[in-house]
């Protein structure tokens, strides 16, 4: 399971642990790492009372089963979507099994280099050709 940076914790009504996580990487353009490193610091501040983990990677990849995602609530993809087929397939597996998701930006993002038809389905948009293509795009929900 991805490294827990800060644990913080809201009650739930069946009295278990709310598991959510936050992936964000490195390696992504200097605006768009920018970003990740303030929203990280967002929800980190967040606090919600007992029963809330906040789980933070820069890896996604190594989430390469569904055991390892199962238990989480809600995914948060700051700036990118698991590249690696295992990964791919246990994050599909999460989906459709009501896992939660919300995506912010290139998260999202969709082109010709994805290769990811259940991804493109999944966001319910085409390949997206130029950066104003992504920004017109209306957002997508699942939970």
């Amino acid at each position: 399971m991805p490294k827990s940076r800060k644990a913080i914790r809201p009650t739930t009504p069946k009295g278990h642990a709310s598991r959510h996580w936050s992936y964000y990487t490195h390696n992504a353009e200097e605006a768009h790492y920018e970003f990740s490193l303030q929203a990280v610091e967002f929800f980190k501040k967040l606090h919600y009372g007992d029963g809330f983990i906040l789980d933070i990677t820069t890896d996604i990849d190594t989430l390469d089963t569904y055991e390892k995602w199962k238990d989480y609530s809600i995914v948060v993809m700051l700036d990118g979507y698991p590249t690696q087929p295992a990964s791919r397939q246990a994050f599909q597996q999460y989906m459709e099994r009501g896992g939660g998701w919300m995506g912010f930006h290139v998260a999202a993002y969709n082109d010709k280099n994805t290769n990811w038809p259940w991804f493109v389905d999944f966001l319910g948009i085409k390949d997206v050709v130029t950066h104003g293509d992504f920004q017109r795009f209306r957002p997508a929900v699942h939970h």
